[in-house]
């Protein structure tokens, strides 16, 4: 369903990998590395979910998403990067800490 949603809805590709790139980032404290199409702070998935299930459901998505990211060069430097600045930790599983406790 989502790699049919990548196929044929214009700009849903692009609206996924940058909000999943950006979720990892902001999860792991790193600078968001392309601008959100929203204020991503206020998100709802980001602002009440644990950081390891933001993390795995993100990645997740790009998994699936992978036989389109090497069609379009944007994604996937963008999907290396995270990639990069982001390996060390989501090997450690232990750096990822929450911003806020949800009472």
């Amino acid at each position: 369903m989502f790699e049919n949603l990548c196929d044929n809805i214009d700009g849903s590709t692009t609206f996924a990998a940058i909000f999943c790139c950006n979720a990892i980032n902001k999860v792991y404290g790193k600078q968001i590395t392309e601008e959100a199409f929203w204020d991503m702070e206020s998100d709802p998935f980001l602002a009440n979910t644990e950081p390891e299930f933001i993390v795995e459901s993100c990645l997740l998505a790009l998994t699936v998403m992978s036989y389109i990211l090497p069609e379009r060069s944007d994604l996937t430097v963008l999907f290396t990067n995270v990639m990069q600045i982001n390996i060390s930790e989501m090997l450690e599983h232990m750096h990822i800490q929450p911003e806020s406790t949800h009472l």
